[in-house]
């Protein structure tokens, strides 16, 4: 029984040789994706990933500022395409800074995992706004179906913390945990969200 054993041992092992040398030879012989920068004129930035890769960081640039091909590129596209594409033009020029500044930021900050993107500042809007908007913070909390989430749990600890907070604002102060002396909680006593938009319009009207 051991001789009939050990006499199959080469046979298998032949065979299964047989079977990793077959994968291999046909995954050697499958095409080798298209690189930006081989079928691309001018690629400064984004080289050596594959096109389909390049064409969907062209689709992020685009929704991200709310662009189109035309808004970066040389307008003679229409016409020329084979050339117009590969023009510097200076929002061209002004993209290549901002993936630098971007990947920058990613490798230093985050350990290079894609965390921060141009639609984090831009909001497709050609230039970021930094003058925070109070309907952010004080207004309804709306789910955007159409948005998308590459690190989803980190979302929803984001979303959680943030339905805390309102429920924490809304919620009124027991009167034994406002100590000794305190002012009783009265009904109908806005929220600080409330105040502090009751101050605002009192600006306003002072300012008229």
């Amino acid at each position: 029984m051991f001789c009939r054993m050990t006499s199959r041992v080469p046979a298998l092992f032949a065979a299964a040789t047989a079977c990793c040398l077959t994968i291999v030879s046909l995954r050697a012989q499958e095409p080798a994706p298209l690189m930006s920068d081989t079928v691309f004129k001018n690629v400064q930035i984004l080289k050596g990933i594959p096109v389909d890769e390049f064409m969907d960081t062209m689709g992020m640039f685009a929704a991200s500022l709310g662009y189109d091909c035309v808004s970066c590129h040389s307008p003679n596209i229409y016409e020329q395409r084979a050339t117009a594409y590969a023009e510097a033009t200076p929002l061209v020029q002004r993209a290549r800074q901002m993936i630098v500044m971007m990947n920058t930021i990613n490798k230093n900050y985050f350990g290079g995992q894609p965390r921060v993107s141009c639609f984090t500042c831009h909001h497709a809007k050609n230039r970021p706004e930094f003058i925070p908007s109070l309907a952010l913070q004080y207004g309804e909390l709306l789910d955007d179906p159409n948005s998308m989430v590459i690190f989803p749990r980190a979302h929803e600890l984001r979303r959680a913390r943030h339905l805390r907070g309102i429920q924490h604002r809304r919620q009124p102060v027991p009167d034994r945990d406002r100590g000794a002396g305190a002012e009783p909680a009265r009904p109908g006593r806005p929220h600080a969200g409330g105040r502090r938009r009751e101050d605002l319009r009192r600006q306003e009207r002072v300012g008229r």
